[in-house]
């Protein structure tokens, strides 16, 4: 029986880190997995009655306020959030040459 994941996450956007971006890269390519079936879902479709109905969940930009009795996979958690700590967004300043 091949194993079931849900992806909640963000509708659109971009997220300025590269290592981040590589995260995600290697997420999609676990889709190509012919052994994973993978749901992708909006943060509003997401219920928490499906917890059960899934062995793996990926939240992107988005917490439940109950998180699943499931291994979850966390990319860019809302902050502040009821779950762990975070710090607030970084947003940097203007770049200014120093010559």
């Amino acid at each position: 029986m091949p194993m079931k994941a849900r992806a909640a996450g963000r509708a659109a956007g971009k997220v300025p880190m590269a290592q981040l971006a590589d995260l995600r890269a290697r997420i999609e390519a676990l889709m190509l997995q012919d052994d994973l079936a993978v749901t992708k879902a909006r943060p509003g479709q997401y219920r928490s009655e499906l917890a059960d109905r899934y062995d793996y969940f990926v939240f992107d930009g988005f917490l439940p306020e109950k998180l699943p009795a499931a291994p979850v996979l966390v990319f860019d958690p809302p902050h502040p959030n009821p779950h762990f700590a975070t710090t607030a967004p970084f947003r940097p300043g203007r770049l200014q040459s120093t010559g």
